[in-house]
């Protein structure tokens, strides 16, 4: 999945690594000077180290990705049901109920 038209249009040099822990590494010793993470995965990392000495926004969003299945060669009526049935799971609290912790607000 990318991260859209502003980091696609963006001037810089992207660099992937293994982990969001590993990133955070490189940007204490300034071999990145920034990084790009997916929501929920960025509040698990924060887990792991002290996330008040790295500016982060979550109303600074370079993208937003609402949530749906999207697949080739699979029946449309079946991905309109699934999209259907994600969008009652989330109006009715469900989705937040069973992600738990990895559930983010849209």
């Amino acid at each position: 999945m990318n991260y859209g038209k502003n980091v696609e249009d963006a001037s810089f040099i992207p660099y992937i690594t293994n982990s969001l822990l590993q990133n955070f590494k490189m940007l204490k010793v300034k071999r990145v000077d920034a990084m790009i993470a997916y929501e929920p995965d960025i509040y698990q990392a924060f887990k792991y180290l002290d996330a008040e000495q790295f500016h982060y926004n979550k109303n600074e969003a370079i993208t937003i990705h609402q949530d749906a299945l999207v697949c080739r060669g699979v029946n449309s009526e079946f991905i309109k049901g699934f999209n259907q049935n994600l969008e009652m799971l989330r109006k009715s609290g469900q989705l937040k109920a069973l992600l738990g912790e990895l559930y983010v607000d849209p």
